[in-house]
């Protein structure tokens, strides 16, 4: 039996992986951590692309498209993060309160 390898990513999480997603249209990889952080890899290069810091520990992540997701933080905040293309601003954040509500 062949052994599987695999790659190491470059700047991993220091602390546990929430959750990890795959682009559908390339080699992206968006990783999520209870270290407060999301990071955006292009997995092929090996290349941290952006790193995006929240208040709490990151719960959740998701693509939105190609150059852009969401993630979900213990600070309560859904943020929206976006890779530029334009070279000199690599990576735009954009925080959203995130309120429920619920009856009782």
């Amino acid at each position: 039996m062949t052994a599987v390898t695999g790659t190491e990513l470059i700047s991993p999480p220091s602390d546990g992986i929430s959750n990890l997603r795959f682009s559908h249209h390339s080699d992206h990889l968006l990783v999520s951590s209870w270290d407060k952080r999301v990071r955006l890899y292009d997995a092929s290069a090996n290349v941290l692309r952006g790193e995006f810091l929240h208040g709490g520990p990151v719960l959740d992540c998701c693509f939105h498209d190609d150059t852009s997701g969401f993630s979900a933080s213990g600070d309560n905040t859904v943020r929206r993060v976006h890779r530029s293309s334009n070279p000199t601003k690599t990576v735009t954040l954009i925080a959203l309160s995130f309120v429920a509500s619920f009856k009782q």
